[in-house]
């Protein structure tokens, strides 16, 4: 099958700016599900969901907040439901080359990324400066050669990996996930370094993260049940957890996000 060349992107954009080689968009999403089609991008991409649940067939699966597409990547990527909001970070495929060796669509799960397209998508105005804005761009760049999701796993980390992704339960260890995946410890740290380049309680700090951005990003729930279902010990500790890796407390992610989406 032939895949389509797309329109920039299947969204309504409300802001944006170009900053060097990078165009920055808050966008709506406005084309149902069923009528996104398999398409490709001639620009590399990052895709940041500000709010709802996007389906992507990045390497990493899951409900992603952020992924990372290569120029010419085949793909549907859509959100569940209608009402879905994303910021777009798009550029010359050629920027990328030297940058990163990233050949396929991935999942990107890191405190730093996140940071930087949170502080991308609350600068965005014309009176943010433009060399942040474009460092913040190079910044996940960089985040993205260093996001590692391999096709192939042993099972155990496979394992190991749904249990982080599932769990809420603050007290959750590497021993725990360990025993429930059935492998020793150190074997499990060894091999999450050797797949993810990264530790399981690193990983597992990020998807407790990643759920509780998209959570903060909505109003149905009050900071502290989103500590709760996002399985930090309460609202404290989600908040000490946010300003040490974002710079920026959920409370004033929530105020600032209810501004710019009522803009």
């Amino acid at each position: 099958m032939t895949c389509a060349p797309s329109p920039r992107f299947f969204g309504q954009a409300q802001q944006s700016r170009t900053v060097g080689p990078f165009t920055v968009t808050h966008s709506q999403a406005t084309v149902p599900a069923d009528d996104v089609p398999d398409h490709v991008h001639d620009e590399a991409h990052f895709v940041f969901v500000t709010r709802g649940a996007y389906v992507s067939s990045a390497r990493g699966g899951g409900d992603p907040l952020l992924v990372y597409n290569p120029a010419q990547t085949e793909h549907r990527d859509h959100f569940a439901e209608a009402g879905g909001w994303f910021l777009s970070i798009a550029f010359d495929a050629r920027w990328a080359e030297g940058a990163t060796d990233t050949r396929t669509a991935i999942r990107m799960q890191q405190d730093t990324a996140y940071g930087a397209a949170l502080n991308l998508l609350r600068t965005l105005h014309p009176g943010a400066a433009p060399e942040a804005m474009e460092a913040r761009c190079w910044e996940l760049l960089a985040r993205a050669d260093q996001t590692r999701h391999p096709a192939d796993m042993p099972r155990a980390v496979h394992a190991a990996l749904e249990i982080i992704h599932e769990s809420r339960d603050p007290g959750l260890s590497v021993s725990g996930i360990a025993a429930e995946a059935g492998i020793h410890p150190a074997h499990l740290s060894r091999a999450f370094r050797r797949q993810f380049g990264r530790t399981p309680s690193a990983m597992l700090q990020s998807v407790r993260m990643e759920r509780a951005i998209r959570l903060v990003s909505g109003a149905d729930m009050s900071l502290g049940e989103v500590a709760l279902e996002t399985g930090y010990f309460d609202q404290s500790h989600m908040t000490n957890a946010f300003t040490r890796a974002l710079g920026v407390t959920p409370a004033s992610l929530r105020r600032d996000l209810t501004v710019i989406f009522s803009d």
